[in-house]
This record gives structure tokens, sequence and C-alpha cells, in this order.
């Protein structure tokens, strides 16, 4: 990625240097966007950011909360869909960063056990999947390997962390299966199926 460099003027006896300007973003669970300007002074005015999703539709910036010298943080107006893409830039000078989930997904946690599971008792199983960015998943149920069709087609259920869940009052041990994620067809989205 190139980024636009300051001119710097050349005096004698000293070595010129360029700097160069930097946005970096990252969205947080809790829906704000954590970001670190470098090489400039980064605004503290809402209106000095423009905050889009991947259709180019702005999305309103309610403050900046500053943190360190090139840290701050910013929150939308809205609440921040997880599951699209945003950019975020500095029009006037010159800064665009995609809004990356490196942020949201070092929050996450789940202590549930993800794939097929039966229960102690042996008379349940459930089957887990972690796809937070998923609009929908769909597990497919085969009884043999070779099986070219399922016997059993489910949608499954997200939980508040991201997990995708599916439940049967009986044990299933000895089935085959798997699943297919969809979601929003945006730039850097690679799902199975897209809406």
């Amino acid at each position: 990625m190139l980024f636009p460099f300051f001119p710097s003027s050349n005096t004698v006896g000293v070595n010129a240097y360029l700097t160069h300007m930097r946005l970096k973003a990252e969205i947080r669970r809790s829906g704000n966007i954590w970001i670190q300007v470098e090489g400039v002074a980064r605004p503290l005015v809402p209106t000095a950011y423009r905050l889009t999703n991947a259709d180019g539709k702005p999305l309103m910036i309610q403050e900046i909360l500053p943190n360190e010298a090139h840290t701050a943080l910013i929150i939308p107006t809205a609440r921040i869909d997880i599951r699209r893409i945003y950019w975020l830039e500095i029009p006037h000078l010159g800064l665009k960063s995609w809004c990356s989930f490196e942020g949201w997904f070092r929050e996450m946690y789940s202590s549930k056990a993800l794939g097929a599971n039966i229960s102690a008792d042996g008379a349940r199983t459930i089957f887990r999947l972690f796809a937070p960015r998923a609009e929908a998943v769909k597990l497919y149920i085969y009884k043999g390997k070779d099986d070219q069709k399922p016997y059993e087609t489910h949608q499954m259920e997200i939980d508040e962390d991201g997990v995708w869940e599916a439940f049967f009052g009986e044990n299933l041990k000895g089935v085959w299966y798997d699943f297919t994620v969809h979601g929003a067809e945006d730039p850097g989205n690679h799902f199975f199926e897209t809406s």
C-alpha cells in the first residue's frame, strides 16, 4: 500500500528524510472504530472524517475520543454491522483505510465446544461453528461419507458471540456433516453464497 509523503526541505549538511502519513482503523466489539494516525496530527472533529460502507453509503460520526497522541476512538451515530465492510477516510489529508475486524475478533470469546458434540448422557447432539460475520449458516447431515445429497438440512442460529448452533434431541454419532456460510456481497467477503 502506498502512502502520501510530506515534502521535505533539504538543508545543507543535513540528510533529508521523508515522513509518511498512515491511517489504520479497527472495528471493536463495541461497534466503535479504533484509529491510529501516523506522520500527522489526527483531527479531533467528526467532520474531518468520512465513514462509508462497501456500497459507498456514508455513516455519520457522533464523536472522536482522543486517547494517546496518535490514537482515538471514533463513535458512529449508528452501530456498525460487523457483517459488512467499511472504509474510513480523512479526506483533507488524502488518507483512507479499510476498517479491519482484528480488534473485534481479539475481544471475542466463547467457551462453547465447536464442531459436532454429543452430550455426556448420549441423548443430544449439538453442532457449532464460529462465523460471526455470516448472515446465515446451513448444516447438512449425510448418512454416508460418499452421499451426494444430505438427508437433512438445517438453518443454524447465532448466539451473541458469533457461534452458530443447531441442537438435536438424539445421538447422531456416525453421521457425516458439513456447513455452508452465507453473507453480504462486499469486497473482501468470501462466502459460499452472498445476499
